[in-house]
């Protein structure tokens, strides 16, 4: 009897580990992450992020009570970090005559797609572009991008296709999925349809349309070309545009049953720069 309540006590203890770390990692597959140069692993999200510049928040919680802060970081002493779950590593800048320049471009290869923020680098391999017919026939080939005019792809024995809603449903280029839609449009000077990137491909999907536009209000008189980006979520009744200003309302009427993700979204764990967090969460927990 008592060695039957000694396994009975290391098998509650063993069953309460694994709650607790379980739970750990299932939260932490719906965050970003840093790495630093102690190999310590901060979990948190980015936001207000460019091309050149990142801001990484800690979600600081008392256990005492019910107020949530927000530690933010800096990169200088990161030597990796996960972005949408994308992994960019440092690279160590080059010193040339006194010009500060990175030691790997933001080049691709025939074998390699790379991308930068900053002096961090990632790396993934080149997948096969391709068209998606109307018909559903998928045509594999090279997607070209011209000056002029619009997308093509180059196929086996010189064969060009043009890609427009009218015969092409989808396509991939540079690893990057395009469907056509006819969605809302974003200002008036907008297309009632057009094709947006895939980022999260569930039951519930996320796409992201950027919109181009033309400023000739300068000094110079120059014609200055400005882009912005917007989110569409699509549900099994509808492709919902998500008001960059008002998206805690739309979101909220459309997770409304989920309360844990509407807590994470009114307490900005989440904001709209973590849109991709928040659909996987959602299709995680549906």
């Amino acid at each position: 009897m008592i060695e039957i309540k000694i396994m009975g006590k290391y098998t509650l203890l063993l069953i309460l580990i694994f709650l607790l770390f379980g739970k750990s990692y299932s939260q932490e597959q719906f965050l970003d992450y840093i790495v630093k140069q102690n190999s310590d692993t901060i979990y948190g999200t980015f936001r207000n992020y460019t091309k050149n510049k990142l801001y990484f928040y800690e979600k600081i919680q008392n256990p005492k009570s019910s107020w949530i802060k927000f530690r933010k970081h800096n990169l200088k002493k990161v030597t990796s970090f996960k972005l949408n779950d994308k992994i960019y590593t440092y690279k160590e800048p080059k010193h040339t005559d006194g010009i500060y320049a990175t030691s790997e471009k933001d080049t691709n290869t025939d074998q390699w797609l790379k991308s930068s923020i900053g002096n961090f680098i990632h790396k993934e391999e080149k997948l096969s572009d391709y068209v998606v017919t109307i018909q559903k026939d998928t045509i594999y080939g090279e997607i070209h991008n011209p000056l002029l005019g619009k997308l093509y792809l180059s196929g086996k024995n010189d064969r060009i296709v043009k890609i427009n809603n009218d015969s092409i449903q989808a396509y991939r280029m540079n690893n990057e999925i395009f469907y056509y839609k006819e969605k809302e449009r974003v200002n008036l000077f907008d297309n009632k349809g057009d094709y947006l990137k895939l980022l999260v491909d569930d039951r519930i999907q996320l796409f992201e349309y950027e919109k181009k536009n033309n400023h000739h209000n300068n000094p110079a008189g120059a014609n200055i070309r400005t882009k912005k980006i917007y989110y569409f979520i699509q549900t099994d009744e509808e492709l919902v545009l998500i008001d960059n200003f008002l998206y805690k309302k739309s979101l909220r009427r459309l997770f409304s049953e989920n309360s844990e993700l509407i807590s994470k979204i009114e307490e900005d764990e989440y904001t709209l720069d973590n849109i991709y967090f928040i659909i996987k969460y959602y299709n995680e927990h549906l």
